[in-house]
């Protein structure tokens, strides 16, 4: 038997003689923290207007057209090897809408040749600390066809030599919402998008913005009037870390999304979430929830 100590946020117990400490890192474990008696003497939902920032969003092209050496061409997706040698590929996209910031990244071991965006060659690469050492990265923001009305743009690949492997995976990154049908086709749609706004918890994909696949950051102050809080965010789609009053508090990737935060002084609180999607291919978020879904229950108990 193996019992929660919440001030060492810890399972302590006995094993063959042996005292042990688990740390709580998997599902199965967790679901021992409900079972724990805990004597509630309140406990209150947190209101639904929440300040909901993206610094960035980050997606995949998700289907490309393949050229080979003997004329033909294929399209497929991004992730299928292709099985004879090509020369060149191309991926179509849509914008909207006036968009300031774009990056492309590509990863450095899977590409060697001509890059070109709308006829475009890239030739000027950017740095960045989040980026270095593993992708090249251009700006192609001031290369994009777009307006009131949907414009199509084209990104294509010129091989250095023919290659029969896994073609480049481009991911752009920047401020902008994406959907990946347009025009009843697997084709991506950026949108321009400030990515900061107020809104109730759920599905982030329900208010109309298109996919978010990078992290999502909700912030919310609350009165507290103290003692020890415990708090439940209920559901998560897929994993995120806890702030309050910038100081972290702990990460949960799995059920049950329940926090330990310790004693709080009376007063005003400020909590984040930042919330983290696994996936960056659009494709395998459409449809599904992702964000903060909620709702965020406050708990104080007697320590």
């Amino acid at each position: 038997v193996f019992i929660f100590n919440h001030s060492e946020k810890f399972f302590t117990g006995t094993c063959n003689g042996v005292d042990i400490a688990l740390a709580p890192r998997c599902g199965e474990l967790l679901e021992n923290i409900r079972n724990i008696p805990l004597k509630i003497k309140t406990t209150r939902v947190l209101a639904d207007n929440w300040r909901i920032e993206v610094q960035k969003n980050h997606i995949v092209l998700p289907t490309v057209q393949v050229f080979f050496s003997d004329g033909s061409s294929i399209r497929q997706d991004i992730n299928v090897p292709v099985d004879k040698k090509a020369v060149e590929c191309a991926f179509n996209f849509v914008c909207s809408g006036k968009i300031n910031t774009v990056f492309l990244l590509l990863e450095k071991t899977f590409f060697s040749g001509i890059c070109r965006i709308n006829g475009c060659e890239l030739r000027e690469s950017y740095s960045e600390a989040e980026y270095q050492g593993k992708y090249i990265v251009y700006d192609i923001a001031r290369f994009l066809v777009s307006g009131d009305v949907p414009q199509l743009n084209s990104l294509k690949f010129s091989f250095s030599c023919d290659v029969n492997f896994l073609l480049p995976i481009p991911h752009f990154c920047g401020k902008f919402t994406a959907s990946c049908q347009y025009a009843s086709q697997n084709i991506i749609h950026l949108r321009e998008s400030e990515l900061s706004f107020n809104a109730p918890l759920g599905d982030i994909h329900s208010l109309g913005i298109g996919v978010l696949t990078d992290k999502i950051c909700y912030s919310k102050t609350f009165t507290w009037r103290g003692g020890y809080l415990m708090l439940n965010l209920s559901r998560v789609e897929d994993a995120c870390t806890i702030k309050i009053d910038g100081t972290a508090t702990g990460t949960v990737y799995c059920e049950p999304y329940i926090i330990d935060a310790g004693f709080l002084e009376p007063g005003e609180h400020l909590l984040e979430i930042t919330v983290y999607n696994t996936s960056a291919d659009c494709r395998m978020l459409f449809g599904q929830p992702a964000g903060l879904l909620g709702p965020v229950i406050l708990r104080e108990y007697e320590g």
